[in-house]
């Protein structure tokens, strides 16, 4: 059982500060900085440096989730691949991986794993519950092969970490991957019952002058329905933004594009404005704050009429444009227009 104290037992470090006060640290690579830490104290040492395992630090990652959600112990259990020696530290209730770090190095069993000799290959797993309470694995293996974990660099580590890093976005789901029109993206996520998003970061050298911008949820999907940045949208120019209402304690959101905006309310869905006559008209009447409100629809062409009318549906009007000779009416549902 998990007690509000402070206990130590051989190989475990068990200091739970008082949970009101923890919180996930938003801003920080969290296991990468543990390596970090880990790493100068065994430099201090005069100890080599560990490297950091993607297996392994998989493995960490699930058992600070078991930590959480089934027991605060040990793992039983031997996923060493091709590894022998292991030793593990395991924690929760810290306030930043400073603090974690700290404290195994303050109890001489911990301390001894870090500072063991003869270790080479380590895996790290930090794990935040519901609540933002930190839960951490280290392990510390000897191992004839590494395999590198995946990473965020540059301009997708920049936003990334911008934007809250792993308490607010997840960590990365694999490394960057090549995108459309010699772009780059990388997928990002979390545990669901931690609330972090699974998201994806995208950018391209030419677009926003080579920032990345996340996108995610109800909005990346109706991105994706348009072919991602495959599609007529092309790349994100913003990340996902809050947009003031005129008529609702509602708050809705937005995303803009390259070649268009996605807005988005619990009410409307997520719906596509693409430039052209009827976003013409849309902004020309004040847009989502003006008589048509937010979009209920993509743009679509008219039933029937396909060669010569197309239309796109708000809340409390649509707007029709004749093709022919691009004339846009913002009309009533029940027939009137002007």
């Amino acid at each position: 059982m998990k007690r509000a104290a402070a206990a130590v037992a051989s190989l475990l470090v068990w200091t739970l500060l008082p949970m009101g006060a923890a919180h996930a640290e938003v801003g920080h690579d969290d296991e990468n900085e543990l390596l970090q830490l880990v790493n100068s104290d065994r430099a201090a040492n005069g100890l080599p440096p560990v490297q950091m395992d993607g297996r392994l630090q998989a493995d960490s990652r699930a058992w600070s989730a078991h930590l959480a959600h089934v027991a605060f112990e040990h793992d039983p259990n031997s996923p060493w691949y091709d590894c022998s020696l292991r030793s593990e530290n395991v924690a929760f209730g810290q306030r930043t991986i400073a603090e974690v770090h700290a404290a195994f190095m303050a109890s001489p069993g911990h301390r001894a794993n870090i500072l063991r000799s003869g270790v080479n290959i380590a895996g790290f797993g930090v794990y935040y519950d519901a609540s933002g309470v930190m839960y951490t694995t280290e392990r510390f293996y000897t191992c004839p092969s590494v395999v590198p974990p995946a990473t965020a660099t540059g301009a997708i580590r920049t936003a990334w970490m911008a934007l809250g890093a792993t308490p607010t976005y997840g960590r990365y789901q694999g490394s960057a991957q090549p995108a459309c029109w010699g772009g780059t993206y990388q997928p990002f996520g979390g545990g669901n019952d931690t609330g972090v998003q699974v998201s994806t970061f995208y950018v391209h050298p030419k677009v926003d002058g080579g920032k990345a911008h996340v996108t995610y949820g109800v909005i990346r999907g109706a991105w994706g329905a348009w072919g991602y940045e495959c599609g007529a949208l092309h790349y994100p120019t913003t990340d996902p933004f809050s947009i003031g209402y005129c008529r609702a304690a509602v708050n809705p959101s937005a995303q803009a594009f390259e070649f268009g905006l996605i807005e988005f309310s619990g009410a409307t869905g997520a719906h596509v404005l693409v430039p052209g006559n009827i976003y013409a008209k849309f902004a020309a009447t004040n847009g989502h704050c003006g008589p048509a409100g937010l979009p209920t629809s993509d743009v679509f062409d008219w039933p029937g009429l396909e060669t010569t009318w197309r239309a796109q549906a708000f809340e409390y009007r649509y707007i029709a444009e004749y093709k022919p000779t691009g004339k846009t009416y913002i009309c009533t549902y029940q027939g009137a227009c002007s």
